[in-house]
């Protein structure tokens, strides 16, 4: 199964439409990119889960997020409790009412917010907690010719057809362009529909099917988890 580097997408996208070797390498990273981006916007994907875990410290309510920070999925509490570690998870809500209620006196943190590069907690932690962030990862540019995108390899598929569609526009032709586009597209919904049915097979057990796992690194102050 092809990896769908940037140098395998520049190639073949500019292979199937015609063989363009009229335009430019860097134009041509640039379509891969973009088409990556937009991809990756329209499928959900578990290559861009990640988990971070922190420590508080009592009296202080921010803490930095991962520099790679893109959306939460669930933020966590995991406090030390009779034989062994309970958690709870924390409801996200306004600065309005964070700022109307204060961050004092301090306790248990049962809410955050997400401000600026960092979240709130709610009230203020009154001792050391291990924080456990879930959450989507932002995308990043492929620079290297042999960077891959971090999202399942079928959905690589769309972004050729999206490049596809960026070099027609290109030397202008907007029926082949707009072709590619419908096609990547109808392909991603295919996607979508498989992963629908997959995820209400699992809501039928209560557990979601195994995904690969990818375990992140925070350059701040998060540690391996």
């Amino acid at each position: 199964m092809p990896s769908y580097s940037l140098a395998e997408l520049m190639s073949h996208a500019t292979a199937r439409a015609g063989r363009r070797a009229d335009i430019e390498k860097s134009d041509v990273s640039f379509y891969v990119n973009i088409s990556y981006f937009e991809v990756a916007e329209q499928l959900p994907d578990e290559l861009r889960e990640q988990i971070a875990v922190s420590s508080t410290t009592s009296g202080e309510n921010r803490v930095t997020l991962p520099t790679d920070f893109d959306a939460p999925i669930n933020i966590s509490i995991l406090s030390n409790s009779v034989g062994g570690y309970s958690d709870h998870t924390l409801i996200q809500v306004s600065p309005s009412y964070v700022d109307s209620e204060g961050f004092y006196p301090v306790g248990t943190p049962q809410h955050y917010v997400l401000y600026s590069d960092f979240l709130e907690l709610h009230p203020s932690p009154d001792s050391a907690y291990s924080l456990q962030i879930r959450y989507t990862s932002m995308i990043t540019d492929l620079t290297a010719e042999t960077d891959v995108p971090s999202i399942h390899t079928s959905a690589r598929k769309a972004i050729l057809y999206l490049t596809e569609s960026e070099v027609y526009t290109d030397v202008g032709d907007d029926a082949r362009a707009a072709s590619r586009r419908a096609l990547a597209f109808s392909y991603l919904a295919t996607l979508k529909n498989k992963h629908a049915r997959r995820m209400q097979a699992s809501d039928r057990w209560g557990v979601r099917p195994a995904y690969p796992e990818v375990r992140a690194v925070s350059r701040r102050s998060f540690d391996v988890v």
